[in-house]
Parts: structure tokens; C-alpha cells; sequence
């Protein structure tokens, strides 16, 4: 118990299986080192006494006989004659109760991958749980590559618990954060994303639609992958916002329906920013716009329609809808700062209107930064375009730009660039890997 409580951290156990050789070594899993880092601090007694080394109870199930065995491993190292053959899966810390991280030889993740395509339901459900997290977890710190977590992931178009999708869609959303939003790659793990939850939101979403209560609320989005902790979302939720996000056709529809619903003035109970941010995209055009910023214009005194009517009118992803909105943003007197504020930070967020809004904002900046108010202070408005910049162009544009602008403190530039050299580096390292894959798996 010692090796438990008088160190910091937990171990990361790769295996190595032939037959019914099984070798077993542990190291000090630090998720910001690499193992090489994480092994020469281990060394260091100063550090630890232990050496980052744990007496560890290593639970595996057999499923061709059904039976759990347990193996010590006391050592940084041990092998194990297990009764077990070449085509047997087996599966260590059955429960997702052993607090530590499992690496499978790539023979017996594929073994793992295509038992859960054949029959998921032989693992639980925090077993399926724990076979995804360990595996994107090990991707994200370069210690396996995204190939295995993605096939793993194939099983899921049969998957109806939320635990397994949970942690999906977050490493969906945290991919996405990451990635170029008009990239081949992003198209391509959206479109695996719409293949993996359109049957199953037909089978239940579409049904339960009906209800007098819209399921389209807004659902939070945080870009973790990997986390600890397992989020709440239900499981109608989760395909929900996945199918949505993805362009499913039903989805888009209803929204579409709802969308009309409210500019015709009826209550619905879908969240209208989301409604907005779906449906606006496919299917608003000049009528809408023009009622919009109407509403907008003709509710002076009304501060919560003009906020409602300018989310509406920073959604659209037409070019030509994206210039009038950007337009009557930094020249229409009737806005004032702080809806100014608003709209820019919604356009931003936008990915078919960012780069028009970039393009604007560099050309007319200082009477952009009137208009928000912001003479005094750039930082807010660069940091948000820093954070959304993932390319080597919008990098050396970024670049130049920062070299022209006045009163831009260097710790701003030297973090804007950080940040967009981060995003590069990020792509430069797993997007060819993911692309690959997504190729290779993607009926388009």
C-alpha cells in the first residue's frame, strides 16, 4: 500500500502478449512528459524513494473462458506464462477500478477492437469506457498513434449508453478545436461523426421529437480530452448534439421548422441560439437577414431582442450575408459598443465568418477598435483571432500584422504567436495520422 499512498501519480502498464507469454513493465505516467523525462526524474531519490515504482494487482479477463485472474507486479518489469492462446482477447483492469493506464501490443488492441465490433455488450459499460479513454488518452500523449483509438471507435454506431459517447464526443470537440474547421480533415471526421450517429438518432431521437419539449437546448462544450471525470450528458443528448453539429439532415430539418416556427412568431422551446447557429447556415438567405436587422433596428430600447436579432444575423455562413453583417457592425450607428462587442465576438466564433472578419478588422483596425471601444486596449480582439488561426498563412499574416500595429504589448504578440505556433505544431504532428485513417474508413 505504500507504493500507493507515499508517491504522487499513477503507472502506465504496457503489455506485450505471445501466446501465453505475457511480459508486463510500468513506468510513471505523466501526462505533460514523456516517458524518457518521466524515467530520468523517476531515478532521482530526492524525487521519490519509491522510484515511481507500484505493487500492482494486474486484474485481466479471459473472454474464451469467462474467468479473471490476477498477476502482481512488483517490479519495473515481469513476464507470465497465463493460460491463454494467440487469438484469445483478453482485457486488464476489468471494472475500470485499478488506478492505472493499460498499452496493449497492437495484436491485441485489433483483438480488443473487433470484440467490440462483434459484441460490445460482452464489456461493460465502464469497461467500453475505459478501453476509449486509455487509448485516446495514450494517442494525445504520443505514446500510441490515433489509428488504434479511432478503430476502436467504430463499434459505436452500436453503442446506446452515455459514459462511451460522453467521451467521444469531447475528444470530437477537442479534435475540432485543434483542426483547421475548413480543412479536408475536419470535413472528413465530421462526416465519420454523421455516419456513427445517423441511425441511431433516427432509431431514438427522431421518435422521441414529438414531445411537446424541443430536445435542441444548448449543451455545454468543453474541449478536454481525455478527462478524469465522466460528464452527465444523457445519451439522447449526446446524438443530439453530434448529429446536429454533423449536418444531419432530420436535425437540420427540424431546427429548419423551428426556425420558421419563431419567425413566425409562434414559442417554441428549442434554444434559439442554437437554432440560429444549425439552421441559419443551410437555409437563411436575404429575406431573413433583411427581417433581422429590421427587428434589430425597430427594438432601440429592447436590449435582449437586439442581442437575440444579432446572434441571428452573425450566423449565416453566404459571403455576401457575412459582409453586410460585418458592415452594419463597425458603421451602423444604432449599434453601440457593447452589441458591437457582442456580434464581433460571435463572428469570430463562426468559422465560415472568421476570415472575412479578419480581413476587415486588419484593413480598418483602428476604426474597428473605436467602435468596440477598445482604443486602449487591442489584446482581447487580437487573442481572439490568435485562437482561432491554425494555418502557416493566417500565421505569417498574423505576423506582419503585429510588426504594423501600434501599442500591442510584446507579451500580447509573443502569447498570440505562441498560440497559433501551438495549433501548427499540434497539426504538423497527428493530422496526417488522423487524415490517413478518416480516408482510409470514410464512406463520403
Amino acid at each position: 500500500m505504500a507504493t500507493w499512498t507515499g508517491q504522487i501519480g499513477f503507472p502506465l502498464i504496457e503489455l506485450k502478449r505471445d501466446g501465453d507469454k505475457l511480459t508486463a513493465k510500468q513506468r510513471w505516467f505523466v501526462r505533460d512528459l514523456s516517458d524518457t523525462v518521466s524515467a530520468l526524474l523517476s531515478q532521482k531519490v530526492e524525487y521519490n524513494p519509491f522510484g515511481f515504482k507500484w505493487q500492482i494487482p494486474l486484474v485481466y479477463k479471459n473472454f474464451r473462458t469467462g474467468e479473471e485472474h490476477t498477476l502482481w507486479l512488483k517490479n519495473e518489469s515481469s513476464t507470465y506464462l497465463i493460460n491463454a492462446t494467440n487469438d484469445d482477447v483478453l482485457h486488464f483492469n476489468p471494472g475500470f477500478v485499478g488506478f492505472y493506464v493499460v498499452k496493449y501490443d497492437s495484436h491485441d488492441w485489433a483483438r480488443l477492437g473487433k470484440r467490440l465490433i462483434n459484441d460490445h455488450l460482452t464489456f461493460s459499460v465502464g469497461d467500453r469506457y475505459s478501453l476509449l479513454h486509455d487509448a485516446f488518452l495514450l494517442a494525445e500523449t504520443d505514446r500510441l498513434i490515433y489509428d488504434i483509438p479511432f478503430e476502436l471507435t467504430k463499434y459505436l454506431k452500436s453503442e446506446k449508453e452515455p459514459m462511451p459517447w460522453n467521451l467521444f464526443r469531447d475528444q470530437f470537440l477537442y479534435f475540432m478545436s485543434h483542426l483547421d474547421p475548413h480543412s479536408e480533415t475536419a470535413k472528413l471526421l465530421k462526416l465519420y461523426v454523421a455516419n456513427l450517429t445517423s441511425a441511431l438518432y433516427d432509431e431514438h431521437v427522431v421518435p422521441v421529437a414529438e414531445r411537446s419539449k424541443s430536445l435542441f437546448k444548448k449543451w455545454k462544450s468543453n474541449i478536454v480530452s481525455c478527462s478524469y471525470t465522466v460528464p452527465d450528458l444523457d445519451f439522447i443528448s449526446i446524438i443530439t448534439d453530434l448529429a446536429c453539429r454533423t449536418s444531419n439532415p432530420k436535425c437540420l430539418k427540424s431546427l429548419q421548422e423551428e426556425l420558421h416556427q419563431w419567425i413566425g412568431g409562434e414559442r417554441i422551446t428549442a434554444d434559439l441560439p442554437l437554432v440560429f447557429k444549425v439552421a441559419i447556415p443551410q437555409y437563411a438567405g436575404r429575406s431573413l437577414w433583411e427581417f433581422l436587422y429590421s427587428q434589430l433596428s425597430g427594438n432601440a430600447n429592447d436590449v435582449n431582442r437586439r442581442k437575440v436579432m444579432a446572434e441571428g444575423l452573425t450566423s449565416f455562413r453566404s459571403s455576401l450575408y457575412i459582409e453586410k453583417s460585418i458592415n452594419i457592425l463597425a458603421n451602423d450607428p444604432g449599434i453601440d459598443a457593447k452589441l458591437a462587442k457582442f456580434m464581433f465576438e460571435k463572428l469570430v466564433n463562426n468559422p465560415a465568418a472568421m476570415p472575412q472578419l479578419w480581413n476587415y478588422t486588419k484593413h480598418n483596425w483602428n476604426n474597428m477598435m473605436e467602435k468596440l471601444n477598445s482604443t486602449d486596449n487591442y489584446s482581447l480582439w487580437i487573442s481572439s483571432f490568435c485562437e482561432k488561426f491554425k494555418t502557416k498563412e493566417q500565421y505569417d499574416d498574423m505576423v506582419l500584422f503585429l510588426d504594423q500595429v501600434p501599442r500591442v504589448s510584446e507579451y500580447i504578440a509573443r502569447g498570440c504567436i505562441q498560440d497559433i505556433q501551438d495549433s501548427l505544431s499540434w497539426s504538423n504532428k497527428y493530422e496526417e495520422t488522423i487524415n490517413t485513417w478518416l480516408v482510409w474508413n470514410v464512406s463520403q
